[in-house]
Formats: C-alpha cells, sequence, structure tokens
C-alpha cells in the first residue's frame, strides 16, 4: 500500500494535467492577470468539481502552471502553461508584493497590528510583557531561572533570531503561515514582512522567519 504523501502526489499531478485539458488559457491568464494560486482553487471550484482536498488542489494548480517531471508508469512528465520559469518568478514576486501590500493595508484601515502604535508603544510592550513573563517564571522556577548559563545563552540567541530584533506581531506570524501554505520561499516571506509592517526596512531575516516555521512545526507535531 503506497503511503497517503504518495498517493497525493499522484492525485495532484493527475489533477495539473487535467487542469490544463479543461481550464487551460483561463487558469494561465487568471494566474498571470494577478490571481493567486489560492483565489484559483475558489474561482474554479476546484476542490468541488475534482472532489480534492486543499492541498491536492493547490498542488495540483501549480503543476498545471508549471509543468511535472513526475515521470514513472502511470504518469509521463507535462510542460505547464507558462513554461517560462523566469516569468513565473516574476509573476509570483509580483503576487507576493500584492499580497504584502494588501494585508499591510487592510489591517492599517482596521486599526491593527503595529500600525496603532507608536516605537514607544512598542517598545514599552515589548518591556512590559517580558518583565511580566520573566517575573512569572521566576516565581515558578520556570524558563531560564532554572537552567544553567549555557541554556540561558541558546535560548537568548533562539529568542533574537526568532524576533529579528523586533517584537513579533500575530498578523505577522499568521502572514508566514499563509505564504508558505501557498508555496512561497523563506526570502520571499521575509521581503513580504518587511514590506507590510516596517516600512521596507530589513527587520524580519530568512532566520527569524525560518525559526518561526519550525516552532509551528514543532508544536504541531506535540
Amino acid at each position: 500500500m503506497e503511503s497517503k504523501q504518495v498517493a497525493g502526489i499522484r492525485r495532484a499531478v493527475r489533477l495539473g494535467k487535467t487542469l490544463q485539458s479543461d481550464l487551460g488559457e483561463k487558469l494561465r491568464d487568471f494566474y498571470k492577470g494577478g490571481g493567486t494560486i489560492y483565489q484559483a482553487i475558489d474561482e474554479f471550484d476546484v476542490r468541488e468539481i475534482y472532489a480534492v482536498t486543499y492541498s491536492v488542489a493547490r498542488v495540483g494548480i501549480r503543476l498545471a502552471l508549471a509543468g511535472s517531471n513526475w515521470d514513472n508508469r502511470s504518469f509521463e512528465p507535462y510542460d505547464g502553461l507558462i513554461e517560462d520559469e523566469m516569468e513565473r518568478d516574476k509573476i509570483r514576486r509580483e503576487h507576493l508584493a500584492e499580497s504584502g501590500k494588501s494585508i499591510g493595508n487592510k489591517m492599517y484601515l482596521e486599526g491593527k497590528g503595529i500600525h496603532t502604535q507608536t516605537p514607544e508603544e512598542r517598545r514599552k510592550l515589548a518591556f512590559r510583557g517580558g518583565k511580566t513573563m520573566g517575573n512569572k517564571a521566576y516565581k515558578e522556577k520556570l524558563g531560564v531561572h532554572a537552567r544553567s548559563q549555557s541554556q540561558m545563552r541558546k535560548d537568548s540567541l533562539k529568542a533574537l533570531v526568532a524576533r529579528g530584533g523586533t517584537l513579533w506581531s500575530e498578523e505577522e506570524i499568521k502572514l508566514v503561515h499563509g505564504l508558505k501554505r501557498d508555496g512561497y520561499k523563506t526570502l520571499e516571506i521575509a521581503q513580504s514582512l518587511n514590506g507590510s509592517f516596517h516600512n521596507g526596512e530589513e527587520i524580519r531575516t530568512i532566520h527569524a522567519v525560518g525559526y518561526i516555521l519550525y516552532q509551528y512545526k514543532k508544536a504541531q507535531s506535540n
């Protein structure tokens, strides 16, 4: 019996080829016109029409656009609707920029996140939160207060990397997971965060984003 992962890949590869036949230029033009893979799933009712999971739908659309190199007895490789890899990368970057911009604008209009805080307020919040948690951990003998100096140094480095030197907001973390699910690379996610939340300054790094993703994966496995 094949694993669930392999079975999922098979369904996605088959779906990609089917979508090329059923949608073809419609899907290509939708993506090139600014529509994301996320939006294409709903725009073309992929999950409902083809009776697949969200994950299979997402990968299937990506394969329809980029092509598949899966080569075995069941499938042959096929070209994508957008064969030029440089063109696909350009479109991905444009989507990423628009995604970050729209999320940042939405939070600004709704008065959420860092857009409602002055730099001084953010510093005070970070200090107050750290001090409160530190006192609580000390009383309960948890955290760094119950660890060796070596462990404390390691934890401090991890915390510094995860923060990127600036307190993470809930909106940022949600955007990290959303972009990761849509297949964006760590560097692209960091660039989107910096554009959306930090006025283009290089606050979030690939290491900081990677640590956030690692923590999430670790929490899911527990």
